[in-house]
């Protein structure tokens, strides 16, 4: 499931992004038009008990697998107040203090 830009701010690339590529996203069914300020899409696949994992593709179309902008496992949804305060100290900051795991 295609997230909005809103849910996507972490997962952008640093510095200047060209979007000098003929056909983003073509691997989707229904590819959206680039947007320099987000070029990097964030995918959601949501797990019955609510955890989830993210995909981040990039206009080229591979996916982003190093760094701390990658997508990564959500053990808590961050729906709603509670379900955003567990997902930011379940999800969120462990993986900003070290982001080299597999």
């Amino acid at each position: 499931m295609l997230q909005p830009n809103s849910k996507n701010e972490f997962h952008q690339p640093i510095g200047i992004f060209s979007n000098d590529i003929s056909l983003p996203y073509s691997i989707l069914e229904n590819p959206p038009k680039i947007n320099s300020e987000y070029p990097y899409l964030k995918l959601l696949c949501i797990q019955k008990d609510g955890s989830s994992y993210e995909a981040i593709l990039k206009p080229n179309n591979e996916y982003l697998t190093i760094g701390k902008e990658r997508g990564t496992f959500n053990y808590a949804s961050p729906e709603g107040l509670w379900g955003m305060i567990k997902h930011t100290f379940i999800d969120v900051i462990p993986h900003f203090i070290c982001s080299e795991y597999k």
